[in-house]
């Protein structure tokens, strides 16, 4: 996995196989703030089986620079048009969802306290953690530089760099954990109450399956619960 991130030109660590997730969350925060003075932007890489494979076919035609030169798209633009999208489609072959009636207002969201997608990790699976120091400040631009997305529902690279840096300048969150086909961020607090119900539509368009997939019963009100007292955010394209 080490070839990888030499031929992107990224220096690299491997994580002390004993810790277990929640020291890992502690150690990325931690590097966080080096990163703040040293000029990198710091990511969990944690390839497993599926990411390895992943990474490396996408490796073939990446080319990071060219994507850093390209101009992004506008993150809450996409967002909208994702959402709007998923409620007034016409195509007969995409389904339609009405959002009021995914809710169960009953429902309890987890707190989300350290990266889970690294529990499959501590619980005997055969994947190691690497630690990447991407050489930016700009902490949405770490998705560019490390091959992630376009594959079924996951936003293409540029949009997910964009969608990022929105949710970087309005929640403080970054791109924390690539996992395979897992993508964790962290944020300094979680979502204020009153911007809970707008960031789970948000996650929904950036990964429908945060919500069908990733929770209990597959509603935005468990989601919305979760967002509401989480400094971590999972995702999880099935």
């Amino acid at each position: 996995m080490g070839k990888v991130f030499d031929k992107l030109g990224l220096e690299y660590g491997l994580v002390d196989g004993m810790l277990k997730p929640d020291k890992i969350t502690e150690l990325f925060l931690e590097e966080i703030e080096k990163g703040k003075l040293e000029g990198y932007t710091p990511v969990i890489v944690a390839p497993g089986s599926l990411g390895g494979s992943l990474l490396e076919t996408m490796l073939e035609e990446y080319d990071p620079a060219e994507l850093l030169k390209a101009e992004l798209p506008d993150g809450k633009e996409w967002i909208d048009s994702r959402l709007n999208e998923y409620q007034n489609t016409s195509d007969p072959s995409l389904e339609r969802f009405d959002f009021d009636k995914m809710r169960d207002d009953s429902a309890e969201g987890e707190e989300l306290t350290h990266f889970t997608s690294l529990d499959i990790i501590s619980e005997g699976g055969d994947s190691d953690v690497f630690l990447v120091k991407v050489p930016t400040d700009k902490p949405w631009e770490a998705v560019l530089y490390i091959p992630f997305g376009g594959w079924n529902a996951c936003p293409e690279p540029l949009e997910m760099a964009a969608v990022c840096k929105y949710w970087y300048e309005k929640y403080g969150a970054q791109p924390a954990v690539i996992m395979g086909d897992q993508m964790e961020f962290c944020l300094p607090p979680p979502v204020p109450e009153n911007e809970v119900r707008e960031a789970a539509l948000e996650h929904f368009a950036f990964c429908e399956d945060r919500v069908f997939q990733c929770t209990w019963t597959g509603t935005f009100s468990e989601l919305e619960d979760s967002i509401g007292k989480s400094a971590i955010w999972y995702f999880w394209w099935d």
